[in-house]
């Protein structure tokens, strides 16, 4: 089982993160950060991108997350719009 999501504190932005747990009931002590909060975020909307699923070979799990991105110039938004960015992870079973 995985479970994807978003997460932050005082001391970090928005941050990428999954746990889970093995066929055993093993699970780990903490959440597993995969990709670390660039920058503040002013998104209006959080968890569109968000998605954890299973691969068609039936072993492999694969979450999306969104995490806080540094902001970039748009004419929508101005200098420093809400950012936020995507990242990928694989995450397949021990033998």
């Amino acid at each position: 089982m995985v479970a994807g999501f978003s997460g932050s504190s005082i001391n970090e932005f928005v941050v990428a993160y999954f746990t889970g747990k093995s066929k055993d009931g093993a699970t780990p002590s903490q959440p597993i950060r995969f990709f670390a909060g660039k920058g503040p975020c002013r998104a209006v909307r959080w968890g569109d991108y968000s998605s954890t699923t299973l691969d068609p070979d039936g072993l492999t799990i694969w979450t999306i997350q969104e995490y806080a991105e540094t902001g970039w110039d748009d004419p929508y938004f101005g200098n420093n719009p809400p950012g936020y960015g995507t990242r990928i992870v694989a995450i397949k079973p021990c033998n």
